[in-house]
């Protein structure tokens, strides 16, 4: 927190020495609220594969140019389930000119 804090004072600080950027971003983060949300919450993070492959789906319908993850993606439930995860690789490869895995 004290981090993102810090990037936006330097960004206001440091925005009259830039020229302006047109750019539109929006960020789709998991927070506590969202985890706590009906779909989620009975899932294991380990389990959001199909979740995943229906955001970039949707992101993608919506125009996104670059489709970023920030996550550590160390457990899959394809041990527990075979093909559990292939919605989710299936978008990934529909998609790859546009992710970024991070």
């Amino acid at each position: 927190m004290l981090f993102d804090g810090a990037l936006a004072v330097r960004a206001k600080l440091d925005q009259k020495d830039r020229p302006a950027i047109s750019r539109q971003v929006a960020v789709v983060a998991v927070d506590s609220r969202s985890l706590e949300s009906p779909g989620l919450v009975v899932l294991p993070r380990a389990m959001f594969s199909p979740v995943w492959a229906v955001l970039i789906d949707k992101l993608n319908a919506a125009g996104a140019r670059t489709i970023a993850f920030d996550f550590l993606f160390s457990y899959s439930a394809q041990d527990i389930k075979a093909d559990y995860d292939q919605s989710f690789l299936s978008a990934l490869w529909r998609n790859r000119q546009k992710i970024v895995l991070g």
